[in-house]
C-alpha cells in the first residue's frame, strides 16, 4: 500500500510541473509598462543597424528543400506531442494497473485467511463427529 502511494504522489507531482506552463500567460517583465523614451530605445538596441526584412520573403518559402524541412520539422513535433500524450495515457493505465494489482494481492490474501478459516472449522466439525460416534459406541458397549 506504502508504494502505491508513493506512485500516487510521484504521478501527482508530475501532473502538477507539466500543467504549471500552461496557466503561465503575458512575460514576466512587460515591455508596454515600463518608460522609456524612443531615444533611449533606439540608441540601447542592438539590432539598429540589421537591415528590414519584409515579412512576405520570410513566409513566402519558394525551395522546395526548405519546404521539405519545415514539413519534416512539423511532423516531428507531431510526433513528439502524440508520444508524450502516449507516456501520460501510459502513466495513468500503470497507476490504475498498480492499484488493481494491489487490490488483488489484498483480496488475495483475505481469500487465503478465509480459506484457512474454513478448513479449521471443517476439522473441528470433523472431530466432534468422531468424538460423538466414539461416545455412541462406548455407550452401546456398556448396556
Amino acid at each position: 500500500m506504502l508504494i502505491n502511494k508513493k506512485n500516487l504522489a510521484l504521478f501527482a507531482a508530475t501532473i502538477a510541473l507539466t500543467c504549471v506552463p500552461v496557466f503561465a500567460d503575458g512575460l514576466v517583465f512587460e515591455p508596454d509598462s515600463y518608460p522609456v523614451n524612443t531615444a533611449e530605445a533606439q540608441t540601447t538596441s542592438p539590432y539598429a543597424s540589421a537591415p528590414a526584412v519584409s515579412a512576405s520573403s520570410v513566409t513566402d518559402v519558394t525551395n522546395q528543400v526548405t519546404r521539405e524541412n519545415n514539413n519534416m520539422q512539423e511532423a516531428l513535433f507531431k510526433l513528439d506531442s502524440a508520444q508524450t500524450d502516449l507516456r501520460n495515457q501510459l502513466l495513468e493505465d500503470r497507476a490504475k494497473y498498480t492499484e488493481i494489482d494491489n487490490k488483488y494481492k489484498a483480496i488475495k490474501e483475505q481469500r487465503k485467511i478465509q480459506k484457512q478459516l474454513v478448513q479449521e472449522g471443517e476439522k473441528k466439525i470433523n472431530q466432534i463427529e468422531k468424538n460423538k460416534a466414539q461416545i455412541r459406541k462406548l455407550m452401546n458397549v456398556q448396556k
